[in-house]
């Protein structure tokens, strides 16, 4: 039995669920497969049909350890995959002694005792892992974008051509929102001179996002809780979001896109993305909100203005991401 340890909430991104749900469904394919999360992680879980246990909660993570003990054992369970930002040195040192231990790591917080540790940001060499961990070679490494989990849909609706004209946005805030970012870039959008009227925009969001008046607009079409992201995706010229999981779909659907940052973990691919010229970078809202709109719609404008840009960035976006690497990381856990 796999174990996969993972939470959900209106402060914790889906795109952490979401990323253990494709690596499951790779490894569902072999072994048994169950998860073990909070109120909020379950309700999502059963609702895409995942067997998994809701632990109580605790203000402190290592509080439930007697608990999750209880279920390694009960459930035979031999392997865990941990995301969570939650996690501390002895939490990961306890459960190192019970079984199997793979990490999914964002961070770099410091030395994790894991078996095996994930990181697919391009950003991963700057971590210098082997170094901090002395070439340990007890310590399997999955690292760069070749392990970017993406679900089968990326791989399979790739955008094959670049229209000449740009007739829609993609905008994609995340599961949650948190800086009512969509309030805010819509009526921008749709009331700028810089950006041509007929344009669409076409908004998604995950559950905790709630519909308001900046949606009631023939040119804005909203999506919630889809199962067709991809092909979405593909039907966009253009697209603007958080740095996390949606860019890397973005490189898979060859979808030129614009950047922002709304949490402390997504500088790194942000900042990485635009130095190389793959995805420019309009600034953290949290700080600036005002410098990231305009740079938002400067971008738009840009990219309206220049076909051939838009052409060249997507090339280059499909060369990063093949959208195959959570048969990778099943594959190597299958093996560890």
């Amino acid at each position: 039995m796999i174990g996969i340890r993972v939470d959900v909430n209106k402060e914790i991104a889906t795109g952490h669920i979401m990323r253990c749900m494709t690596i499951a469904n790779k490894l569902k394919q072999s072994s048994e497969v169950l998860f073990i999360t909070s109120e909020e992680g379950y309700k999502m879980l059963d609702s895409f049909g995942y067997q998994a246990l809701m632990l109580n909660n605790h203000n402190n993570i290592e509080d439930e350890l007697t608990d999750l003990h209880e279920i390694i054992m009960n459930k035979n369970i031999n392997k865990l995959l941990v995301d969570s930002y939650s996690v501390t040195f002895d939490y990961l040192s306890y459960l190192n002694k019970l079984l199997k231990l793979i990490y999914i790591d964002d961070l770099n917080l410091f030395t994790y005792p894991v078996q095996m540790l994930i990181n697919y940001s391009p950003i991963f060499a700057d971590f210098k892992y082997q170094d901090n961990y002395h070439a340990d070679q007890r310590i399997k490494f999955l690292l760069g974008l070749k392990y970017v989990p993406l679900r089968d849909e990326f791989n399979e609706n790739r955008k094959l051509n670049t229209n000449e004209s740009v007739s829609s946005i993609f905008i994609s805030s995340g599961g949650a929102d948190v800086c009512s970012f969509l309030n805010r870039i819509i009526p921008e959008i749709l009331t700028s001179p810089k950006i041509p009227s007929n344009i669409k925009i076409k908004v998604m969001s995950g559950k905790y996002v709630n519909q308001s008046a900046v949606f009631q607009s023939p040119r804005v079409m909203f999506y919630q809780n889809i199962n067709n992201v991809a092909e979405l995706m593909s039907s966009c010229d253009i697209a603007i979001t958080a740095c996390g999981t949606t860019l890397y779909e973005l490189c898979a659907c060859q979808v030129p896109a614009i950047s922002y940052i709304d949490a402390d973990n997504q500088i790194y691919d942000a900042v990485y993305f635009s130095k190389h010229d793959w995805i420019p970078y309009v600034g953290d809202i949290r700080n600036n909100y005002e410098k990231c709109i305009y740079n938002i719609l400067e971008s738009i404008k840009t990219y309206s203005n220049n076909y051939e840009l838009r052409k060249e960035r997507a090339s280059m976006l499909s060369a990063l991401v093949d959208g195959l690497g959570a048969s990778r990381i099943a594959d190597a856990i299958r093996l560890l």
